[in-house]
């Protein structure tokens, strides 16, 4: 797939030098979009001032920026307070990021930069430009109601700093956007996923874990998640029986998402489609050169895996003996906390 151009415009003051070294890091952590380094057109902004002493960077950007630059998607970036006119005079009118239309934001950095502490800038700028291009693509909108939710409304700066640190992806009604407009092919899995590359990064997720099982395994599941997140490791779990939206495609999403994949199997999971799912998606990640994202392991004897047999036609491969060419992790006798936990530290030294 051919990279997206996306043109950063600066617009008043902004640390051009360090939003170029982000954007350069924006490039590094994905592939689907190409930042370009930031243009200044050198605007006046002072006939755009408002009483409240933000700015019309709406106005600014419909007269100076829109008629010089057709490419798109367009991100105007500014150290300037945002402010619209409708509210001009309101001491607390400032904003975040606005939209003229689908495909160009402003993105102000003023109210990130105003909260007390050392803030560093390339958290807030990846998270906002990720969020922003899901919202470009996937028709999504940012609500009031709060849900742990990426497009949580923030009405102060601080709101900003705990959706970074939150674990919240999606609420239910922006899943069902998001995945109308993967449907209608107005977004793709692979923008999608550079999108959310980019909110990962800017939340210090260097490696997350998705701990695929069946419903049947879900002591061992919850077992294994609680581990994980005492070692603050970043870990999903994903029953194969999860209810509602089109699961193939959230399966194959999560699987892309996630640096890792810990498929445990099971007598419960290894006839499962479910399994011969990921196992497929999984392969064909390590074919792109990712072949250490799957991790197995096993609540069975060595045995049953290796009299194991998966035949998927549509790529005419025995599943299970691909498989079986992985490392399996050994959890068989999980229920024996002191068995449990040598698995365990084998398999964070492995991950790490």
């Amino acid at each position: 797939m051919e990279s997206i151009n996306v043109r950063v415009i600066q617009l008043g003051k902004l640390p051009t030098d360090e939003v170029n070294n982000i954007l350069g890091v924006a490039n590094l952590c994905q592939n689907t979009f190409h930042f370009h380094e930031v243009k200044d057109d050198k605007v006046d902004l002072s006939p755009y001032r408002l009483p409240n002493q933000s700015f019309d960077l709406d106005a600014a950007t419909e007269k100076h920026v829109l008629p010089k630059y057709t490419d798109r998607p367009l991100i105007i970036l500014s150290s300037e307070p945002y402010g619209a006119p409708p509210r001009g005079a309101e001491e607390d009118a400032v904003y975040f990021m606005g939209t003229l239309d689908p495909n160009v934001s402003i993105i102000s950095t003023h109210l990130w930069e105003c909260l007390e502490g050392l803030r560093r800038l390339q958290p807030y700028l990846l998270f906002m430009i990720g969020t922003t291009l899901i919202c470009e693509y996937a028709g999504v909108q940012f609500h009031e109601e709060t849900k742990r939710c990426l497009f949580d409304f923030c009405e102060k700066a601080i709101d900003i700093d705990l959706s970074l640190k939150s674990d919240g992806f999606f609420c239910p009604n922006c899943q069902s956007y998001i995945d109308q407009a993967l449907m209608k092919g107005d977004i793709s899995i692979d923008l999608l996923i550079s999108a959310m590359r980019l909110i990962n990064r800017a939340r210090g997720i260097e490696l997350s874990c998705f701990i695929s099982y069946s419903h049947k395994d879900e002591e061992f599941a919850r077992k294994l998640y609680s581990r994980m997140k005492a070692k603050n490791l970043r870990v999903w779990l994903a029953a194969e029986d999860l209810g509602g939206g089109k699961i193939h495609e959230q399966l194959e999403r999560s699987i892309r998402l996630h640096d890792r994949l810990l498929l445990v199997l099971s007598h419960n999971s290894m006839s499962s489609e479910w399994v011969k799912t990921e196992i497929r998606w999984t392969i064909e990640d390590a074919i792109r050169g990712r072949a250490n994202k799957l991790l197995p392991i096993r609540l069975v004897t060595l045995d049953a895996i290796k009299e194991w047999k998966l035949f998927n036609a549509d790529i005419g491969k025995d599943l299970a003996q691909e498989i079986r060419e992985y490392q399996i992790h050994d959890f068989s006798n999980w229920q024996d906390t002191k068995v449990f936990n040598q698995a365990f530290r084998r398999l964070v030294r492995y991950i790490g």
